[in-house]
């Protein structure tokens, strides 16, 4: 008897053992991930093409990218929403509960322009017309409709994206 309680005693202990350094690394981890995440916080990111440059929100996880700009109702003419997908190919976009009309540039890689659709107008209905690039693009950036064509905009113009610190 006394042995089986020696042997409990020491499977608690280590189990309890067990969940402190669990619970120390999950506090570690969250704790990195929250000064990671000052860390990019306190950098904005800019998309330029030519000489005019958005302020621009990033889409760079699936969920971010499925929300995309839905359910806004304005946009600045000096901001944008840029999608970041993990690789390059023709991903395509919907204009499902979008409110404000849009034009999307797309861009490869390499930062070279590889289309441009202009005034997609917001669906209200499905289904819903998928608007994809012509080429591969690792890039999209959302601005306001009509502004392609304002700032003429064009597959030869010149796409780059600048960190800078807020």
């Amino acid at each position: 008897m006394k042995n089986q309680k020696n042997s409990l005693g020491k499977i608690i202990i280590t189990i309890l053992i067990f969940v402190i350094i669990i619970l120390i690394i999950i506090v570690s981890y969250n704790f990195y991930v929250k000064k990671t995440q000052e860390v990019n916080s306190n950098e904005k990111l800019k998309a330029c093409i030519d000489e005019k440059c958005f302020f621009v929100e990033t889409a760079d996880t699936y969920y971010k990218r499925i929300k995309g700009l839905m359910n806004r109702e304005f946009l600045d003419e000096d901001k944008g929403m840029l999608f970041i997908f993990p690789n390059e190919d023709t991903w395509g976009f919907w204009m499902k509960d979008t409110l404000i009309p849009l034009d999307i540039i797309w861009a490869d890689e390499n930062m070279k322009i590889t289309d441009i659709k202009e005034d997609l107008t917001p669906c209200k209905e499905n289904p819903c017309q998928i608007y994809s690039p012509e080429a591969k693009a690792k890039y999209a950036l959302e601005i306001n409709s009509g502004l392609v064509n304002k700032l003429n905009i064009t597959n030869s113009s010149k796409f780059k994206l600048n960190f800078f610190p807020s």
